[in-house]
């Protein structure tokens, strides 16, 4: 009986009725925020998941004041209308992709998106004609329901927050044995394009003659392809994680921080500079991973150079994954949005392109490291290099287009490479894919998509003096650089064993 007392006086007590219900209807509303920086919080700062929080907050404060007056003052009845309407706002985007997935309608956004809010609206409305004691019910457990899933959020994102401040402040600690005095060698340039499909899949299921000429013309290049390498999952930063540092790291999801750090400071960039290697990294992981580290090279080039601060607040990569699950997806699909959230990709693609076989300036014998996002999505190009109307960025039926360009891209550079080299000491150039095309099952463009060719890569190695093919066809990746270094400095490092069983994963 005392508890039922404390109760009713709890609930009819001003102060809770005028803030309890704000408060839920803001904690309901910054969920989905939540949700999705819990799932990302290894990727992502603290600072992306910040700059929603105003908007948000602007967002449930307008619906909830319109709710207020339209109830009266009946600030319960208000927050549960504006929790249904926020759940509306926060779904359209999913709505919309499942209809789309499922490919069984024709939908447009001038039509679903009208019809989406009038039910929002609808429900919002229906919610506030139930009986007061209903009314309150249904308040109190959207409220308790969404309050114990932000303190799980929370509970999941703390340890995120922790490894991430930890591996900010600890430098990685690397050894190396180097045999042989510095400071001699050839120039050694490792260029990684992101989803470059392997050749056999290329053959087998998009029917693209274009890689044979693309084959012969790197064969003549001095090149020799190992058609048979896969890698061990599709998770980018996993890949290049265990190949820059030549071990196997366990594919565990939410290793994230761990990876990152890994790539950051790579075991083969400290082991080349200390034989007097001058290290050089064009990385694109800092803009799609905020939560790198500082990254342990002498030059480095990323996006950064490239955005200004429209781009680096408006186009924030974790802001427009939240973004396009609400009712602002039409807004920010339209052409000039996304043209303006690429724009720092475009032109740091264009200055690698160009400045990669031009690295006069950087004193020689020095290691490249190059990942470019290509063929990967966004589809920015055409097969002849012009640009792709940003409407279809994603669609993969320009996959195939974009992948031709890529091919004409590295031939150029490779051939430009060898022509600015000393004819008496030629570079080693390593030619990769992180993973193959990622189609997925459900994928509407391309239908029976054998899930194989996910893991199917480019590897293909120029290396002087070196009898490649006594390379084995299906030689993992993650023994290219001993490779390279077993060769070049005698490091003796061991092979491992090929890994065709992988573990899955994505970007």
């Amino acid at each position: 009986m005392k508890l039922t007392g404390l109760y009713r006086r709890w609930r009819h007590a001003p102060a809770a009725r005028a803030i309890l219900p704000l408060l839920s209807a803001l904690i309901v509303g910054v969920y989905p925020a939540f949700y999705y920086y819990t799932n990302n919080a290894a990727l992502v700062r603290f600072s992306s998941f910040g700059r929603l929080l105003p908007f948000y907050a602007l967002l449930v404060l307008m619906l909830y004041g319109v709710s207020l007056l339209v109830n009266r003052g009946d600030s319960v009845r208000a927050a549960t209308a504006t929790m249904v309407f926020t759940l509306f706002f926060n779904t359209y985007g999913i709505v919309y992709g499942f209809i789309m997935e499922l490919d069984l309608v024709r939908v447009e956004h001038y039509t679903l998106l009208p019809a989406y809010i009038f039910l929002g609206l609808y429900s919002g409305w229906l919610v506030t004609r139930f009986r007061k004691e209903t009314s309150f019910s249904l308040w109190a457990i959207v409220a308790v329901v969404f309050t114990l899933l932000t303190l799980v959020s929370i509970a999941r994102i703390l340890p995120h927050e922790i490894d991430k401040y930890r591996l900010s402040h600890t430098p990685a600690q690397v050894s190396v044995n180097v045999k042989v005095e510095t400071g001699t060698g050839p120039d050694i340039y490792y260029l990684v394009f992101d989803e470059f499909s392997g050749l056999q899949t290329m053959r087998d299921y998009w029917k693209n003659p274009k890689v044979d000429l693309f084959q012969q013309q790197l064969e003549d290049m001095g090149f020799t392809f190992l058609e048979e390498s896969r890698s061990s999952d599709i998770w980018s930063i996993h890949q290049i994680a265990t190949r820059l540092n030549s071990f196997d790291y366990e594919y565990v999801p939410g290793h994230e921080e761990k990876w990152l750090n890994s790539i950051a400071n790579n075991s083969a960039m400290t082991y080349v500079e200390a034989r007097g290697y001058t290290t050089v990294m064009f990385e694109e992981f800092s803009w799609f991973f905020p939560t790198m580290p500082e990254i342990r090279a002498d030059h480095i080039y990323d996006i950064s150079m490239f955005e200004t601060l429209v781009t680096r607040t408006l186009y924030d990569d974790f802001g427009m994954l939240v973004m396009d699950a609400t009712m602002l997806y039409p807004v920010l699909h339209t052409g000039r949005p996304i043209y303006m959230k690429y724009e720092p990709l475009r032109n740091f693609i264009q200055y690698a392109i160009e400045q990669v076989p031009h690295l006069e300036e950087v004193s020689s014998p020095k290691f490249v490291y190059l990942h470019l996002l290509m063929p990967h999505q966004p589809y920015l190009y055409n097969a002849e290099g012009q640009p792709i109307d940003p409407e279809f960025y994603t669609n993969w039926d320009y996959y195939i287009e974009y992948y031709d360009y890529a091919m004409t891209v590295i031939t150029d550079m490779v051939a430009r490479i060898q022509a600015q080299a000393d004819p008496a000491n030629p570079p080693v150039i390593i030619l990769q894919s992180d993973h193959g095309a990622r189609v997925r099952p459900n994928n509407r463009w391309l239908r029976d998509f054998p899930e194989e060719y996910q893991r199917d890569i480019l590897f293909a190695l120029h290396m002087p003096g070196f009898d490649a093919s006594q390379l084995p066809q299906d030689l993992d990746p993650i023994n290219t650089l001993p490779v390279v270094f077993n060769h070049l400095f005698d490091a003796g490092i061991p092979l491992q064993p090929s890994t065709m069983d992988g573990a899955g994963g994505s970007d």
